[in-house]
């Protein structure tokens, strides 16, 4: 059984890593402002989907953090795990990094918003495989 608490570290990583891709939007999005997203239930879905995806890598890197040795190397995974990032939300149909930061940082002020994609990546977590 998943606890709540999994849930509210899923919705604390998707605010982390939003930042960590957010430098992406800045530089695709004209004069670094990111998209207005009209909000549907199908992004939200798609936002907990992307999420979920980026907690994953997120925790691959953690682990793998642990035993780089140098500034290099550590600067080649964080490359790495930007690019990995990229890549997992461009994957997910209906939602785009500019939107997934837009929603990321909306999510920050709109309680409703942040309830809606809390409940939606808490559905995917207990989602019978």
């Amino acid at each position: 059984m998943i606890k709540r608490w999994q849930v509210v570290r899923a919705a604390l990583i998707a605010g982390f890593i939003s930042f960590g891709i957010a430098a992406h939007a800045q530089e695709t999005a004209p004069g670094g402002a990111l998209p207005e997203v009209e909000i549907t239930e199908e992004k939200i879905d798609a936002f907990a989907e992307a999420t979920l995806a980026l907690s994953e890598i997120n925790r691959a890197y953690e682990e793998q953090a642990a035993d780089v040795g140098t500034e290099e190397q550590r600067e080649q995974l964080m490359m790495a795990v930007n690019v990995a990032m990229l890549d997992a939300v461009e994957r997910v149909e209906g939602i785009s990094v500019d939107e997934y930061n837009a929603m990321a940082v909306a999510a920050q002020s709109d309680v409703e918003l942040n309830g809606a994609i809390t409940e939606a990546i808490e559905a995917r977590i207990t989602m019978p495989q």
